[in-house]
């Protein structure tokens, strides 16, 4: 494993959860028990909308080489990864299904895996 086959596929990842979220909005809520009215999708569109944008640069941060630019791409996955975690531990909280917490555990792995392939400020 390295950097590369991570953001490859961290991106094929999230690329399947947009297109899901926007052509089955219900199904990730419903898994999580929710049921959302139609008139609620929107929100599952933005989350897609996100999943796409962030799967969109881990594909195209394959070919960087910039230590500096893959350092600001994998913070940025390392908190889309641990915020969304910290939602999944929020939204069980409030009620939702258990099924939830293996999201988070999901999200916990990403975030372990970035931090220790992704580019270091300083290297010897």
């Amino acid at each position: 494993m390295n950097l590369q086959r991570l953001l490859i596929i961290n991106a094929v990842a999230m690329l399947a959860a947009g297109v899901v979220l926007f052509l089955w909005p219900e199904l990730v809520p419903g898994v999580a028990g929710i049921e959302l009215p139609r008139s609620a999708f929107f929100l599952c569109y933005l989350l897609g909308a996100s999943e796409l944008a962030l799967a969109t640069l881990c594909f195209l941060a394959v070919k960087i080489s910039d230590a500096a630019a893959l350092r600001a791409i994998v913070i940025t996955c390392i908190v889309f990864h641990a915020s969304s975690g910290v939602a999944g531990v929020c939204a069980v909280v409030q009620g939702a299904a258990a099924a939830v917490w293996w999201n988070v555990a999901l999200r916990g792995v990403m975030v372990i895996l970035f931090v220790h392939y992704g580019p270091r400020r300083y290297t010897l």
